[in-house]
């Protein structure tokens, strides 16, 4: 299971596969599937534009400075408990201020 899998909320969809691993399309592909919908056509083309500057995976996995990048997937793997974990804190607070249902 990937970490987009692990962290979605029950309420949002299966991502469709992926056919890159470049952080950009990743996380164009989320934004579309999560919050564009939310934003001015402005803000889209800015979120999009900023994506696009994203360094190439490699080079992202190199700045973790923990060694080969499948050390690092390995690293980040072990990390994921964690981000869950605040992933659903936040959730939880967000739930008893009221603030998941914002337009």
């Amino acid at each position: 299971m990937d970490t987009r899998t692990q962290l979605r909320p029950t309420s949002c969809p299966a991502p469709a596969p992926r056919k890159t691993h470049r952080p950009s399309a990743i996380c164009t592909d989320s934004y579309d599937e999560s919050l564009a919908a939310h934003h001015p056509w402005l803000v889209r083309k800015a979120a999009r534009l900023a994506f696009r500057a994203l360094p190439p995976r490699d080079a992202f996995l190199e700045t973790m400075n923990v060694g080969s990048p499948q050390e690092a997937v390995a690293v980040l793997g072990e990390a994921l408990p964690h981000i869950a974990q605040v992933y659903s804190i936040t959730q939880e607070l967000f739930a008893r201020h009221q603030l998941l249902d914002l337009p």
